[in-house]
């Protein structure tokens, strides 16, 4: 995705309820993101790939592995990937709902101005396994900002805890490193950014996995150089700021088994990904099948109270044709939304448009016809216009 002759997001995804499933593959040099999410209710799998070198330093608040630009995200899937050499943060969440995301055994290092993995909202997390290397590197000014975090969500909403269930976040096994060459970079007021917001650090004190995570500086076969000469020119308002080191890539991050986090992941494995030690993620078996529920289940739709749209999102054992019916509350059908065919999976959804409704409470009937089976869940609603 081009403005020009410029090149500013690798891939845009501007439609809604797209699911994109990327594996083995390198993104890299791009000045505001890999993946600009415009639409909602995507899903985007990524795993043993590289994202690498997106964002310019004389703009650091640019680069960005995934933007949802305030759009609400169904999955974000990040299994077994590096991410190194990125301007602002791997995730960036706007503060729209992400429902499921699942952060596991990725190597980020140089990640820049601010939270390196920031999910927002989201109703389910997983971060497990990965390596934290000079992530949110930049710092903040302690006289003017508040805390910088490299890992961040927000607690929902009442209503979206009633639509939704309650919010589950398991965050165990990381390294989160930041090389002494970068604080020694900091002016007087700069702090180095803490590990965990507020409310990720209270789930992970009831979780007791505290304990899991180490601070430890690792030594890579072939990586960049930490980037402390960007922080000098960045706290120093240069105007030719320097970019971030590349002359001996390709890369290798790849570590010996002398360090604890080569045997400090949740299964004993290395922490961070994998690939670098000549291990794959199956993207069909490890990935989106792991989502596959056993029987129908519908969630409830989001948001709820809502104008003039709503997401309706359900669990499907199997592949079904999925319709629709909305009633108002003396039984009278008001909308049907035609048959779709739909593949099976968590969290998958229906959008309802109402703008030609007038405001209400609703009841909406999901209907999945799986062969000769017809299985019929039902849900309220309320439209505020």
């Amino acid at each position: 995705d081009e403005d020009g002759n410029f090149p500013q997001r690798i891939i845009r995804i501007s439609e809604n309820n797209v699911r994109i499933v990327i594996d083995n593959c390198h993104l890299d040099k791009d000045s505001q993101s890999a993946f600009r999410n415009d639409g909602t209710g995507i899903s985007l799998f990524l795993t043993n790939s590289i994202v690498s070198n997106i964002g310019f330093t004389e703009s650091p608040d640019n680069g960005r592995v995934l933007d949802d630009r305030g759009n609400q995200i169904d999955t974000v899937w990040f299994h077994n990937n590096t991410f190194y050499n990125i301007t602002s943060q791997v995730i960036r969440d706007a503060g729209s709902l992400i429902n499921y995301a699942y952060y596991r055994q990725n190597t980020a290092y140089n990640i820049g101005k601010n939270q390196a993995v920031e999910l927002g909202p989201v109703v389910e997390a997983v971060v497990e396994d990965n390596l934290f290397i000079n992530s949110s590197f930049f710092g903040y000014d302690s006289d003017d900002d508040d805390a910088l975090y490299v890992i961040g969500l927000d607690s929902l909403t009442q209503t979206e805890i009633d639509s939704l269930g309650p919010q589950s976040f398991t965050a165990n096994n990381n390294n989160i490193f930041l090389s002494a060459s970068i604080t020694d970079a900091y002016p007087d007021t700069v702090m180095a950014p803490v590990n965990f917001n507020p409310t990720a650090a209270a789930y992970i004190e009831e979780q007791g996995s505290g304990a899991t995570f180490i601070n430890e500086d690792i030594t890579f076969t072939n990586s960049p150089g930490t980037p402390a000469a960007i922080v000098t020119d960045f706290w120093n308002d240069a105007e030719d700021p320097a970019e971030f080191d590349n002359a001996n890539a390709p890369f290798d991050f790849a570590y010996a088994d002398t360090f604890t986090s080569y045997s400090g992941g949740s299964d004993g494995q290395q922490l961070g990904s994998l690939t670098w030690f000549g291990t794959l993620v199956n993207n069909e078996e490890d990935g989106p099948s792991l989502t596959i529920p056993s029987v129908f289940q519908l969630h409830g739709n989001y948001p709820n109270p809502f104008n003039p749209s709503t997401n309706i999102s359900f669990n499907l054992a199997e592949a079904a044709d999925v319709s629709v019916d909305v009633f108002n509350m003396i039984g009278q059908k008001v909308m049907s939304i035609p048959v779709q065919r739909m593949a099976a999976g968590a969290n998958q959804s229906v959008t309802v448009d109402a703008s030609f409704l007038s405001s209400g409470i609703y009841i909406y009937r999901v209907n999945a016809k799986a062969g000769n089976v017809v299985t019929t869940n039902s849900g309220r609603m309320t439209l505020i216009k």
